[in-house]
């Protein structure tokens, strides 16, 4: 014996308009998601045209705080992932919670060797971060650096927050 699926008389009656509606929050769904990617683009590109204009070796990562990359600067494509997957894991290792603060974990940590600092900071700006933002630079004072990445971090997170 066989079944047959039969539409509720309420879905019938109103079948074109529920297409419709479903159709137009689509498109703005997909309007707003689009606003969304070329706003984070315009501050990447910014970004980006800061670190340009240092005369000493920089580099940039936007990665998902598992270690998904989502953009880069200064590395080649090859380097993409494996960047990505050691900002996530350098932040991990070093955003343990601050014994100041019992339970806190830092929103940015500073590494530094050979001349060169890295500052990681969470583009969200809450203790989980779903984005990390790695930017790293050679002969640049690291309380500068330290503040520009937060600050580029915030901006990215205003963004990234809205699509919520």
């Amino acid at each position: 014996m066989t079944a047959e699926l039969i539409s509720s008389p309420s879905r019938r009656l109103g079948a074109g308009w529920a297409g419709r509606a479903s159709h137009l929050r689509r498109q703005q769904v997909r309007s707003r998601e689009s606003e969304q990617a070329a706003r984070v683009q315009e501050l990447w590109d910014q970004l980006v045209e800061v670190l340009r204009d240092i005369d000493t070796p920089t580099s940039a990562v936007l990665c998902t705080a598992g270690g998904a990359p989502v953009a880069i600067h200064g590395l080649g494509r090859a380097d993409l992932v494996r960047a990505a997957q050691v900002t996530g894991s350098l932040f991990a290792e070093h955003a343990s919670p601050s014994a100041s603060a019992p339970g806190a974990v830092p929103d940015a940590v500073e590494l530094s060797a050979d001349g060169r600092t890295t500052v990681i900071a969470c583009v969200s700006g809450d203790a989980a971060g779903d984005h990390l933002l790695s930017v790293t630079a050679e002969g640049v004072s690291a309380p500068l650096l330290h503040a520009w990445t937060r600050r580029a971090a915030a901006d990215l997170g205003e963004v990234l927050s809205a699509q919520s």
